[in-house]
């Protein structure tokens, strides 16, 4: 079983991105400092979305480095990035969910993956995040078969189940109801508890919800990354 590498420096060095000549960053630095909760916030359109997936490896940056424990995830084979990608869990906008498995398996699917998921502590950790966040109803379903509420609170669910140090999440709050928002809250309390290095990193357009976690605020902003006073 591959272990998780424990991250101690995550940067952002001269990120540049553009497609068919359309700039979207430009020199973006950004030092993210452990134990945070980031809040990226920004117009409709400036890339907060692209942004999350550029610092989690997922999309190449045009130029510049994401750097963890000082080597550029970029310079690094896909088997080299294995252990940093076990450190970060990532729920996308719509979910990220697979259309041909159900709820409840597009949950354990990561851990699954990995040969994680028969621990007593991922059990216990899926039985109270199921609880909580009042999915048993719509565990057998597929995702055609649900809301898209539903679909947004399984991805942040898969997320949560994994453990891990680094949390990014896009739009967490959106669609998923006021109820389900307090949940969503007490889990990134409780994940950001359990050690003083874990992360919270996400983009929102959620200013409530933003000052309900008492986040950092960054805002993309003319090709840049920009900090808020608070």
């Amino acid at each position: 079983m591959i272990k998780r590498e424990r991250i101690t420096h995550f940067e952002i060095l001269n990120l540049n991105q553009s497609f068919d000549q359309n700039e979207l960053f430009k020199d973006i630095n950004l030092d993210i400092k452990l134990g945070k909760i980031i809040s990226v916030m920004g117009s409709p359109g400036c890339g907060k979305s692209l942004f999350l997936k550029i610092i989690s490896g997922l999309v190449e940056p045009t130029s510049g480095e994401v750097i963890l424990n000082e080597r550029n995830v970029y310079n690094l084979s896909f088997e080299e990035t294995v252990p940093f990608r076990l450190s970060m869990a990532v729920c996308f906008e719509n979910g990220g969910l697979l259309m041909n498995k159900s709820i409840d398996e597009n949950i354990k699917l990561s851990l699954l993956y990995h040969n994680q998921w028969r621990s007593e502590r991922s059990q216990k950790l899926y039985d109270n995040l199921i609880y909580d966040f009042k999915l048993k109803p719509y565990l057998h379903l597929r995702p055609a078969q649900v809301s898209s509420g539903v679909r947004k609170i399984a991805g942040l669910v898969r997320a949560f189940l994994l453990n891990p140090q680094i949390l990014i999440l896009d739009e967490p709050s959106l669609g998923i109801g006021p109820e389900a928002m307090l949940t969503l809250k007490k889990w990134i309390e409780i994940f950001r508890s359990e050690h003083d290095d874990k992360v919270v990193i996400m983009a929102t357009q959620d200013i409530a919800f933003t000052k309900l976690l008492k986040a950092e605020v960054l805002e993309i902003k003319n090709k840049t990354l920009l900090k808020v006073a608070s």
